[in-house]
């Protein structure tokens, strides 16, 4: 069984720029960051399956269309009480390519969907990081990519399938 997931793969220099928001935080929150390599938006996390990599890539395949992506905001989940994950909100709606790539591996759309760019699992936050947030409530980065891809992750390896 393979760990998969299907996200949208980020451009080096998006993932570089992102790299740097990070460093911004580092200071202020203690916790595990997101390597360069693997920043990425999720769309549908398949989890431990035995589901055939083919079939995923015959149905991911007409999904692989020109789109312009905006990740721009700094946010945490949960959003009250104590965070366990910040992150970078994405201001394209991705609804509809969420609901297709669903829809072309007949699997029910299993929760509320809130694309993001994962930048650390918090531990801790040693001060008030609001000022971070306002900061970095600006920044826009826009880039364009070809729809979703195929990604192996388990806790060694991280590598892009389709």
């Amino acid at each position: 069984m393979r760990r998969l997931f299907i996200a949208i793969e980020l451009p080096g220099e998006i993932r570089q720029k992102i790299l740097d928001i990070e460093d911004d935080f580092k200071r202020s929150v203690e916790g595990n960051f997101v390597d360069k390599d693997k920043l990425h938006i999720t769309l549908l996390f398949l989890g431990d399956t035995g589901i055939d990599t083919d079939r995923i890539i015959d149905a991911l395949r007409p999904l692989k269309t020109a789109m312009t992506i905006e990740v721009g905001g700094i946010g945490v989940f949960p959003p009250r009480g104590e965070p366990h994950t910040l992150f970078m909100d994405i201001k394209t709606d991705l609804n509809g390519v969420y609901s297709e790539v669903c829809s072309a591996l007949d699997i029910k759309e299993p929760r509320d969907f809130h694309p993001h760019v994962t930048i650390c699992r918090i531990k801790s936050i040693n001060w008030d990081i609001s000022k971070l947030f306002e900061r970095h409530s600006d920044n826009i980065l826009k880039f364009e990519t070809y729809g979703p891809s195929l990604f192996n992750s388990d806790f060694e390896n991280y590598s892009k399938i389709f």
